[in-house]
């Protein structure tokens, strides 16, 4: 074990790596048939509906999906180290994940009227889908440190939406998400568990072209390990908009939202009460060419240190080769409360594929570039850590964060899914966090890998 290193210094890295996890694009569900047309008609291909069984069915409307699953992977840097740092370096180790979980969801009209076409089925009241799943991560290691990293890993995410079909509708969503995360430390780790509570309510009068929404949103975000604990937060947010239908294929969003950061310790971080207000384009051009342009304004309010007040912007180009192969690039450049410091500025640029081959098998590709400059970075005297962006330790950081996300898989049967995946982490900064005594010196950049190999069965 390293003796030289910080006390929790390090542990603090690790925080960057759990950002980059979090990519600038998101997955998309695609539009119902007589839909609007938007870019969300030339989305992301999503996986086939047959990679998942039948499943069981409760009761005459709700049906449960069992599924289990089995990872091989190798990661090159497993606590995201720098090869300055003592006493040995990045430390590589095999890996294998176990995991078990379900879905229960009511049935959906699709699935309704494929199962009784003749019928017609009354409007639905209520809909909800739950998923649960449990992973357990066993590191292959001689190493002890490393096989201390050994944990279990939690996710629960529900959605109950009343009157989903009509005019007014209230969605209530929660998720709670235990991420199992090593430190870059020896000593530290990262775990961190975050649970996000959201209502929305959604009026769409008349014809249904114009949808207005009031939404609140309550997380709860904690670290376990008590070096990082004045980094826990409690999240207020209030969000109001509105959805217009303008053009048979274009659609604009106006939304504002203000929110209340409270973090554990308010000395060493500060409180904020973040406002963002956006106007959002997304349309259809042609048949298979989709845009989506945002821009905007957002002001973090800190109340004490360096603020942001900045603008906000997203400029995506979809692109669909027939059927089975959809594409996309973009820009976008926005602002997020940082635990190094009060805020980080992310310009970011993003480029994705995914492609359908056959009835079974699918590919995809991601990557981006970040570069990240951070605000409001001041030491912490009182728990040993003093951070430096250079040599002569300015108070500032910036970063460039690329990332590189392959993956296929192929359906050997129409439940059970083989899957291989490559991902590649790596962030460059001149910055770094020394202990206050100045014995020991941690530094922020890495490299990280990782290869997967993996069973999927879905019942």
């Amino acid at each position: 074990m390293a003796t030289s290193r910080g006390v929790g210094a390090v542990a603090l890295f690790a925080l960057g790596a759990l950002a980059l996890a979090s990519p600038a694009w998101g997955q998309e569900e695609q539009q119902p048939p007589g839909a609007p047309a938007t870019a969300d008609s030339v989305s992301d291909i999503q996986p086939p509906s047959f990679w998942e069984g039948g499943g069981v069915r409760i009761g005459e409307d709700t049906v449960l999906h069992p599924n289990v699953s089995l990872t091989g992977s190798y990661q090159s840097n497993v606590f995201f180290q720098d090869s300055k740092d003592g006493p040995d370096g990045p430390i590589s180790s095999p890996l294998l994940r176990i995991g078990v979980g379900a879905s229960w969801a009511s049935l959906t009209p699709a699935r309704m009227e494929i199962e009784a076409p003749a019928s017609s089925p009354a409007p639905q009241r209520i809909s909800f889908h739950l998923d649960l799943g449990l992973e357990w991560d066993e590191y292959l290691s001689g190493n002890s440190d490393v096989t201390r990293q050994d944990d279990l890993g939690i996710q629960f995410l529900g959605d109950v939406k009343f009157n989903p079909e009509g005019q007014l509708y209230l969605d209530l969503s929660d998720g709670f998400v235990r991420n199992v995360t090593p430190g870059q430390s020896l000593r530290e780790d990262a775990d961190r568990d975050r649970n996000e509570l959201r209502a929305t309510l959604h009026w769409k009068p008349g014809g249904g072209a114009l949808d207005m929404f009031l939404g609140y949103q309550f997380v709860v975000d904690v670290f376990e390990n008590s070096i990082l604990d004045y980094d826990n937060r409690i999240s207020h947010q209030g969000t109001v908009g509105a959805i217009w239908q303008w053009l048979p294929h274009t659609a604009l969003t106006l939304q504002a939202s203000l929110g209340s950061v409270s973090p554990s310790n308010g000395i060493l971080k500060s409180d904020s009460t973040p406002f963002r207000v956006t106007l959002t384009a997304s349309s259809l051009l042609t048949p298979v060419i989709g845009a989506i342009l945002m821009g905007g304004y957002g002001n973090g309010f800190y109340s004490s240190g360096e603020n942001v007040s900045t603008w906000l912007a997203t400029a995506e180009l979809r692109y669909a080769l027939g059927p089975t192969l959809r594409t996309a690039i973009g820009y976008s450049h926005d602002f997020a409360d940082a635990l190094i410091g009060n805020f980080y500025i992310d310009h970011t640029l993003y480029a994705r594929a995914t492609a359908q081959f056959g009835e079974r098998w699918q590919a995809r590709v991601k990557g981006e570039v970040r570069f990240r400059s951070y605000g409001g970075i001041h030491d912490t005297p009182s728990i040993g850590l003093v951070f430096c962006g250079d040599a002569s330790c300015g108070k500032f950081r910036d970063d460039t964060l690329p990332r590189l996300e392959v993956g296929t898989d192929y359906a050997l049967t129409p439940w059970l899914i083989l899957g291989a995946s490559y991902i590649l982490q790596n962030d460059t900064t001149d910055f770094f966090v020394q202990s206050t005594n100045m014995a020991a010196r941690d530094y922020g950049a890495f490299t990280w890998q990782e290869f997967d190999l993996r069973l999927v069965a879905k019942w």
